[in-house]
C-alpha cells in the first residue's frame, strides 16, 4: 500500500514537472514569435494578451433584453394563416404514421464515425455553456471514447439529450454600417456546448449522403463540392452569354431577413419527413431543436434573462445549415434563373424584348418568392 502511494506521488510530481516545462516552452515560443516588422497590429495583440492588457469593451447603447426581445420577435408569425398551419399539421400527422426506412440512419454510432467527427473539431473555440473545451474531447483515451460513443448512441435511441445541451449563450455582434442604437442591428452568434456540436456532426455524416442529392441544383450553400465562387462564376458566365446573344439581362438580389431565426419548426418537420426516410431520426432531430433557450450577452458584459425559443435554428450549429437548406428546398421555380447560397438568392432574367417587360418579369418573380418566404414556406 505504501509503495503504491509513493509511486502515485512520484507520477504526480513527474506530470506536474512536465506541464511546467511545456508552459515555459510555450511562453518562450510565444514571446519569440512576436514580430513587429510584418504585422505590428498582430504583434501588439499578442503582446497585450501575454501581459494581461486588453482594450476596454465598447459600451453597447442597447440593453441585452431589448436585443433578445427582437430575436424572439423574429420567430413569431403574427399574420400566419391558420388554415395553412392546420394543413401542415395534418400532413405531418399523415407522414408520421406512414412507413419509413431507418436502416443505418439510426444504428449505433461507430468508433470510426466518432474519431472522424472529433478530428474535425477546431481547437480554441468557445465552450459555453458547459465549459467543456474541444481540446478535452480531442485528448480522450480509449475508454472515455468508448463511453462517449455509447452515450451518443443512447441519446439517439432514447430520443433525448441532456438539458444543458438545449441552452445557448448568444453573443450580439453589431452589423457593419448599421446604427447600434437599433436592437435589430445585431447579429446573433450562438455558442453551443461542444459535445452537442459533436453529436450534430455525427448526424450530419449520416444525413449528407441522403439529403444532398434531393436538394435543388441552384442551391450551392454549405454543400460538399460547392462554394460561393462557383455560384458567382456561373452567374457571371450567364450574364456574359446574354450580352453576347444581344439580349438584355436583369438581376435582382434577395436577402432573407433573420433567415435562421424564422424557421418554423412544424414546417421544418414536414419537410424533414418528406426528405429523410427514417422516421426515428426525424423524431430525434425535431426533439433536439425544440424547447431551446438562450441567454444573450453584449460586448460590454450585459446579460439578458433566460429566453425560450419556439422557432428557428441556432446560428453556429453544425446541423442548422443543412436543416435550413431542407427548409427552403421547395422554393418555387420562376421564369428567371436562380442562384442560391443559403439565405442569399439572385434572380437573373434574360430577354430580347423591351426593358419594361424585363422589369415586369423580375417583379413577378420577386413577389412570388416574397409570398413563399412570408407565407408559403410556413
Amino acid at each position: 500500500m505504501a509503495e503504491s502511494c509513493v509511486d502515485s506521488d512520484f507520477k504526480a510530481e513527474e506530470l506536474t514537472s512536465f506541464l511546467d516545462r511545456k508552459r515555459r516552452e510555450r511562453w518562450i515560443e510565444s514571446v519569440e514569435g512576436i514580430d513587429f516588422t510584418h504585422s505590428s497590429r498582430r504583434a501588439w495583440k499578442t503582446f497585450n494578451r501575454l501581459t494581461g492588457r486588453c482594450a476596454r469593451p465598447r459600451q453597447c447603447p442597447v440593453t441585452a433584453n431589448a436585443i433578445a426581445h427582437e430575436l424572439l420577435a423574429n420567430g413569431r408569425y403574427a399574420g400566419a394563416s391558420k388554415a395553412r398551419s392546420l394543413n401542415v399539421k395534418w400532413q405531418c400527422n399523415a407522414l408520421w404514421t406512414s412507413p419509413g426506412v431507418d436502416g443505418h440512419l439510426t444504428s449505433p454510432f461507430t468508433s470510426e464515425e466518432l474519431a472522424h467527427a472529433i478530428k474535425l473539431l477546431k481547437c480554441g473555440k468557445a465552450q459555453e455553456p458547459d465549459h467543456i473545451p474541444p481540446e478535452f474531447l480531442k485528448h480522450l483515451g480509449c475508454n472515455c471514447l468508448s463511453w462517449l460513443r455509447e452515450f451518443y448512441s443512447s441519446c439517439l435511441n432514447r430520443v433525448a439529450i441532456p438539458k444543458i445541451w438545449r441552452k445557448a449563450t448568444v453573443i450580439a455582434a453589431p452589423k457593419p454600417n448599421k446604427s447600434m442604437d437599433d436592437p435589430r442591428s445585431y447579429r446573433p452568434i450562438s455558442l453551443l456546448c461542444v459535445p452537442y456540436k459533436l453529436l450534430e456532426r455525427l448526424l450530419l455524416f449520416r444525413l449528407e449522403p441522403v439529403v444532398d442529392p434531393q436538394l435543388p441544383t441552384q442551391q450551392g450553400g454549405f454543400r460538399s463540392g460547392r462554394s460561393t465562387v462557383q455560384q458567382v462564376v456561373k452567374l457571371t458566365s450567364d450574364i456574359e452569354e446574354s450580352y453576347e446573344g444581344r439580349r438584355k439581362a436583369g438581376l435582382v438580389f434577395v436577402d432573407v431577413t433573420a433567415a435562421y431565426d424564422t424557421v418554423w419548426h412544424q414546417g421544418l418537420a414536414q419537410k424533414l419527413l418528406q426528405t429523410i426516410p427514417g422516421r426515428h431520426l426525424v423524431r430525434f432531430i425535431v426533439n433536439i431543436i425544440s424547447n431551446r433557450s438562450f441567454i444573450l450577452k453584449t460586448s460590454d458584459g450585459q446579460c439578458s434573462r433566460l429566453r425560450r425559443l419556439k422557432n428557428g435554428v441556432p446560428q453556429g450549429s453544425t446541423l442548422a445549415l443543412m436543416l435550413f437548406n431542407i427548409y427552403i428546398s421547395d422554393i418555387p421555380d420562376t421564369v428567371s434563373t436562380q442562384y442560391g447560397y443559403a439565405d442569399d438568392l439572385a434572380l437573373l432574367f434574360s430577354t430580347s424584348v423591351g426593358v419594361r417587360w424585363k422589369r415586369s418579369f423580375l417583379w413577378i418573380c420577386k413577389e412570388l418568392l416574397n409570398t413563399y418566404l412570408h407565407g408559403g414556406s410556413s
